[in-house]
């Protein structure tokens, strides 16, 4: 049904497509023949969210082996849900984890290159050829 100023409402079967939370909104769009803005709006108005994050979704966001562009990937989700999500259950972004590793002199397993990672607890890698290292903030004990 179309009204005054142009607008077609929802049909019941098309409100039922709209709310079955397993369906993207593409699909959704196609089967409707509305615009992908037009059923995230509906959506949106209706309080219908995408499906909610199962259990295995939210132990992979606190895999911290794998990048949020993998679990992205994984998980069919923007890049920018899985830093919500990640915010919202209050777990530290990779590069906290790895400032927090920097500052405790601790290797962070996270990204970075294999030379820091194998650097001995309570030394500091030095830019001299492999392998040197110093004690503490000290000018290299090689140079």
């Amino acid at each position: 049904m179309v009204d005054a100023a142009g607008y077609r409402h929802w049909t019941d079967a098309e409100l039922e497509l709209l709310a079955d939370r397993s369906l993207a909104a593409a699909d959704v769009a196609a089967a409707t023949g509305r615009t992908e803005m037009a059923v995230r709006a509906a959506r949106s108005r209706r309080g219908i969210c995408r499906t909610r994050w199962t259990a295995e979704e939210i132990g992979r966001l606190r895999d911290y082996a794998a990048s949020p562009k993998q679990i992205a990937a994984e998980t069919g989700r923007s890049l920018s849900a899985v830093y919500a999500k990640r915010s919202e259950m209050g777990l530290p972004t990779p590069a906290a984890m790895r400032a927090a590793a920097r500052r405790d002199g601790q290797p962070s397993g996270i990204g970075g290159n294999r030379a820091s990672s194998l650097t001995p607890p309570g030394m500091r890698q030095c830019l001299m050829p492999p392998p040197c290292f110093t004690l503490s903030a000290g000018a290299c004990s090689l140079a």
